[in-house]
């Protein structure tokens, strides 16, 4: 064999560029934009511990809160938020400018993140200001179904104490979680909705007063070791849960909390608006009706839109029902409805 025969070429190595080399040295797993985002609400270490040592009512929330698990799954900003916000227009059409100025803006940050697992639904806590009626808990209520969150609820002017938020010292034999507690022991998800309504009616009274609560939940840090009374041990970071509150005046808020919420008048509905609302009313009752097809759909006409517009939706809507039963019953092709007799003091609005 010649000492000058060939040596066999070795195969050709293509350079990939920097970007692969930097990824292939990095800690970092290569983030997956289907992946659901999760939230550590706790640390499961810890739960064992409560759970003993919990008396018999609160052992059951925590039995629950076991079942959970610690890792909660947060609820993306959807691709189509905007179309889910013009929803939420023309279902209450008075919150428009809270959506534009508020709503709008929280979600395309949020949609525009770099990091997929900052793409979170997260709103800055907030209290609706308006006149009862205006629709703010039942707007509350629809946001959260509207963008697939978790919601709960707390009236804060019949509330006892602090405790009813967040339970009672184990020191008590009947010890019990407090609302938190319960609504996240079955909470599937971290950053759902928690509206406390009646904000400017809560108790004076230091001693019955949740509002020291309230500082905690609404700090950054304090909100990421926030305990209920009955399982100390238990440290809840709540930091992602969206805290909504709802007042008519701003005049009985204390300085600490309201230096921490972002204040949005809300206004009543005008009487177009109302008529808007009406409608929808209407069309949305046929539907969950389902009549039969030999049933003819009784027309809502309008002289009947024009009743309406001088009500708030719920009564719309029980006003619309009752309505519907009649012509029904009575196989009318419309609806009839009678104006309610004049009162002082009535304002458009959701009562």
């Amino acid at each position: 064999m010649s000492e000058e025969q060939e040596k066999p070429l070795r195969p050709e190595i293509k350079w990939r560029g920097k970007g692969l080399l930097a990824m292939a040295e990095s800690d970092e797993p290569e983030e997956n934009a289907d992946e659901e985002l999760e939230h550590q609400l706790f640390d499961s270490r810890t739960l064992s511990r409560a759970i003993s040592l919990a008396g018999d009512d609160a052992k059951h929330a925590l039995g629950l809160m076991r079942v959970s698990g610690s890792g909660r799954k947060l609820q993306k900003v959807p691709d189509d938020y905007l179309d889910r916000c013009e929803e939420l227009k023309d279902l209450q059409p008075n919150f428009s400018q809270f959506i534009d100025d508020v709503l709008i803006p929280s979600f395309a940050l949020s949609h525009a993140r770099a990091s997929h697992r900052d793409t979170f639904i997260s709103l800055p806590p907030t209290v609706l200001l308006g006149g009862p009626g205006v629709g703010k808990t039942m707007f509350a209520a629809r946001l959260a179904e509207v963008f697939g969150l978790e919601f709960e609820r707390m009236n804060l002017e019949t509330s006892q104490a602090s405790f009813e938020l967040m339970g009672t010292s184990r020191g008590w034999t009947n010890a019990q979680p407090g609302r938190l507690f319960n609504w996240l022991a079955k909470c599937q998800s971290a950053n759902g909705v928690f509206i406390f309504e009646e904000l400017d009616k809560v108790s004076p009274d230091p001693r019955y007063s949740p509002l020291n609560p309230l500082i905690q939940l609404l700090e950054p840090t304090t909100s990421k070791t926030i305990y209920d009374q009955c399982a100390p041990e238990l440290k809840l970071d709540v930091s992602r849960v969206n805290w909504v509150f709802t007042a008519n005046s701003l005049s009985g808020i204390s300085a600490p909390i309201l230096s921490r919420l972002h204040v949005v008048e809300i206004p009543s509905l005008t009487a177009e608006q109302a008529k808007s609302v009406a409608m929808r009313q209407y069309e949305g009752l046929i539907h969950d009706m389902n009549l039969k097809p030999a049933v003819t759909v009784p027309q809502l006409t309008p002289e009947g839109l024009e009743i309406l517009s001088t009500e708030s939706p719920r009564r719309q809507r029980v006003l619309l029902h009752m309505a519907l039963g009649r012509a029904v019953a009575a196989k009318r092709a419309e609806l009839e409805l009678a104006p309610r007799p004049p009162s002082k003091g009535r304002s458009i609005g959701f009562y």
